[in-house]
């Protein structure tokens, strides 16, 4: 669906509820993948982290989509580890030194 032929306020809510849900479906993945977990437990980590930090799950998935680096293999999973964790428990990046 384009946002631009979302004519209605229910189809332009609509749109924004799952692009929501997308983002948050992807954040669940990355959880996954770098902690080991299934589904459900993605997620309860994801709201659990965002009670704990005060910010809606939406955006704590979006953090989590922008500020963690996207990399592959089993050798990036301890860096990501890192910034994951620093992302959840609601800190800033660091500064480059």
């Amino acid at each position: 669906m384009d946002i631009q032929r979302a004519s209605t306020p229910d189809e332009a809510d609509r749109f924004a509820f799952e692009a929501g849900r997308t983002v948050i479906e992807q954040a669940k993945g990355m959880l996954m993948l770098v902690y080991g977990i299934g589904e459900q437990q993605a997620f309860e980590l994801l709201r659990s982290c965002s009670q704990h930090i005060n910010v809606r799950v939406r955006e704590l998935a979006q953090r989590i989509l922008t500020e963690l680096p996207t990399a592959g293999g089993q050798a990036a999973k301890a860096p990501l580890r890192v910034d994951l964790n620093r992302i959840l428990s609601g800190r800033s990046p660091q500064p480059d030194q």
